[in-house]
């Protein structure tokens, strides 16, 4: 009897303790899918829930860019022997995506607005924003880990600039049976999304990401398509002033929108560049352009006031400015000295006519009045 109760007892524990093993398993699966463990049959993961960061690669100092970035969630295919590792050390397996492509689940807009997550990571810039998803997949007959892939569009109209560099980016999505269903039950309102994690090719991961203005090969490159020109300004001759500001123009010859650049005054912050392409100077100031598209560009300056433009450095002489040609990942330097000499008192004469003039008539008066009255 003894003996009985002992066995009973141990094999309540041991049911027990399985029992709670495998409700461990749940929560512990789902920790480990990206920290998404909100999911249960009342609440089930929502789109909102999927966090994934859209991070743009772009030139250090170049403006950031307004553009939308779409993004559908399609099925894809699990490999026969692909598992997803749990929190515990073990993994499960996955099955393939079901249902049909959802088209525009999610997006993204990157602006000059995303200034503040901005930062500098060595010889280029990175901005992001966190892509917002409306859609998940549904209509799930079974509990598994159901595999799909997060496909960027392509962008309309086209723009070369942007570079998708994302192979791809995977979202596993764990399915589970509410609370009461029984194995084998195929009716999709019995089943909810429990879980998400997101993988790339080779690693898990939180990131999409594109590049602009630096290439389409394997790793950013920002000598790609953007370089610098630096504009110094020099003011000489005897009556110059170093408080006399001067206007210069940037235009591009290959109609690049040089707005796209950056602008900063003696290392000063940076500014977009103005849309008319218009910038002051006054001596000893330095202009840093950056992220200039590659291709041909001419500086104009405004000369007034009595100064004349008597030297040019850098770039090919052009009227009042230069035409220079920028190319990626270098710096062209030109220089603009204007000169206003010492002036001649040319108007003195003019003021003090007049006066001569009354001086030589009253003289030619008295000259009359005298010589009058000796004939008399």
């Amino acid at each position: 009897m003894k003996l009985s109760k002992t066995f009973g007892r141990v094999a309540t524990t041991l049911v027990a303790t399985a029992m709670l093993a495998s409700v461990a398993v749940v929560p512990a699966f789902a920790e480990d899918f990206n920290g998404f463990t909100g999911g249960t049959s009342d609440k089930p993961i929502a789109a909102s829930d999927i966090i994934i960061k859209k991070e743009l690669y772009l030139p250090t100092g170049s403006v950031t860019p307004t553009q939308t970035f779409n993004f559908d969630i399609k099925p894809a295919t699990a490999n026969p022997s692909e598992t997803i590792p749990v929190q515990d050390g073990g993994t499960v397996g996955v099955r393939n995506g079901i249902g049909s492509d959802l088209t525009n689940a999610g997006s993204v807009t990157i602006s000059p607005e995303d200034d503040d997550n901005r930062t500098t990571t060595g010889k280029y810039d990175t901005v992001w924003d966190n892509i917002t998803f409306t859609q998940l997949p549904s209509g799930f007959t079974d509990a598994g880990v159901y595999k799909y892939e997060i496909v960027e569009q392509d962008l309309d109209p086209a723009d070369e600039d942007f570079n998708d560099a994302t192979a791809q980016l995977y979202l596993y999505l764990v399915v589970e049976r509410k609370n009461g269903v029984e194995v084998g039950n195929t009716t999709a309102d019995n089943y909810f999304i429990s879980g998400a994690t997101v993988y790339n090719a080779t690693a898990k991961t939180d990131k999409y990401t594109n590049w602009y203005k630096l290439g389409s090969g394997e790793q950013p490159d920002p000598d790609a398509q953007v370089g610098t020109v630096t504009v110094r300004k020099t003011v000489a001759g005897a009556m110059g002033s170093k408080n006399d500001e001067f206007t210069f123009t940037i235009t591009s010859v290959d109609g690049a929108d040089v707005t796209d650049a950056k602008i900063s005054i003696d290392a000063g912050a940076a500014t977009a560049v103005s849309e008319n392409g218009q910038f002051t100077l006054t001596h000893g100031q330095t202009a840093t352009i950056t992220g200039l598209d590659a291709g041909d560009y001419t500086i104009a300056e405004t000369v007034d006031r009595g100064y004349q433009l008597t030297d040019v450095t850098g770039g090919t002489k052009n009227g009042n400015g230069v035409s220079v040609e920028v190319t990626g990942g270098h710096i062209t330097e030109v220089g603009f000295t204007n000169t206003r000499n010492a002036v001649s008192p040319t108007g003195i004469v003019m003021n003090v006519a007049p006066y001569a003039l009354l001086v030589v008539v009253a003289a030619g008066a008295c000259f009359f009045f005298v010589r009058k009255r000796r004939e008399d």
